[in-house]
């Protein structure tokens, strides 16, 4: 790349080692996911510059940006597939019961995990706790590191497992996020979200 000038040979080498990186990290029995994160990393921090030591890679961010979405619409019309297709059991109805708290619970030792490690006063900042936590919601992520698990006998509930948690999370804690805001931080959210909400209309509307 850094040999190249032409943008689009740029954006087929990057559409290569994606595809490429993750190929070989299943041939090599290694993440595919976190292989081609660390590929997107590498990429980035090499990238090539101008002569004003600029990064040159904002039209292949814009180009990545666009596959992501459709990407993501792709990938929730999978999961509509898949949830028709999974056959539900009574047997595998208490973990997806407790699979959102789990998963709450989770991520609640992620966040305050690293407070207590640098000796932080997690009591002082509870309202920041809860929040993260919350706001710690499952998505497109969640299904595809699900829908690459090899098949085995457990394969199906886990698959299950993960759609439940996405679909709740979408539901409960994304729905209710406004309310938590409020509950959390009172009528001063309100003015906050006001401000965001205009600021970002003209943004939205383009």
């Amino acid at each position: 790349m850094r040999w190249a000038d032409d943008l689009g040979l740029w954006l087929m080498i990057s559409f290569t080692l994606v595809t490429g990186t993750y190929r070989i990290a299943g041939i090599v029995g290694v993440s595919g996911p976190t292989a081609v994160v660390a590929c997107g990393l590498i990429l980035r921090a090499m990238a090539p510059h101008d002569r004003a030591k600029n990064v040159l890679i904002g039209e292949m961010t814009t180009f990545w940006s666009v596959a992501e979405d459709l990407l993501n619409a792709m990938l929730f019309v999978l999961i509509g597939f898949e949830v028709l297709a999974i056959h539900f059991a009574r047997e595998v109805l208490l973990p997806l019961l407790s699979a959102l708290p789990l998963a709450l619970l989770s991520r609640a030792g992620a966040v305050i995990l690293p407070l207590l490690v640098f000796r932080l006063d997690t009591r002082r900042q509870w309202r920041g706790v809860v929040m993260l936590t919350w706001a710690g919601m499952h998505g497109g992520v969640s299904i595809a590191l699900a829908l690459t698990l090899p098949a085995n006998q457990y394969r199906g509930t886990l698959l299950m497992v993960c759609y439940a948690v996405v679909v709740l999370s979408m539901l409960v804690q994304a729905l209710s996020m406004p309310m938590m805001i409020r509950w959390l931080y009172g009528h001063g959210s309100e003015r906050l979200d006001g401000t965001v909400a205009a600021a970002t209309t003209p943004v939205n509307s383009v």
